[in-house]
């Protein structure tokens, strides 16, 4: 099997994990929803990266990874968080049509996260090097 689909398996498992995380905290089926402790956008991004930094080494891939999983998990914690004022605000001002609130992440949930998808994937490769 190549380089991409080890990374692509990587990614969705940490994704996967983190939204079960989410199940567990809460007694309800929070898949769909956005936000919420841990992110799993910052351990599907994380994971990515740290799989390619585990199996091909600190290239030009790693880099590429790092930066756009850094623009991931800033976009998580800051952009999102405004989009989530801005829903409040428009809920105040109308009635009828509610916008959701809560679809940005803190820091915490970022971090948890992040740290999350690079144990992921340094279970994946560790698990791998036996197979």
């Amino acid at each position: 099997m190549d380089l991409g689909f080890h990374l692509v398996l990587i990614a969705g498992l940490a994704h996967l994990v983190a939204q079960v995380a989410k199940c567990v905290g809460n007694n309800r089926l929070v898949y769909v929803c956005d936000g919420g402790m841990p992110s799993g956008h910052a351990a599907t991004v994380a994971a990515l990266a740290a799989g390619i930094l585990l199996l091909d080494g600190a290239s030009a891939g790693f880099a590429i990874a790092f930066v756009l999983a850094l623009i991931v998990m800033h976009d998580a914690m800051h952009v999102r968080s405004e989009v989530g004022r801005h829903a409040v605000i428009l809920n105040k001002m109308q009635q009828k049509v509610h916008c959701k609130e809560a679809v940005g992440h803190s820091l915490v949930q970022v971090l948890a996260g992040a740290l999350l998808g690079i144990v992921v994937a340094g279970l994946y490769v560790f698990f791998l090097r036996f197979l």
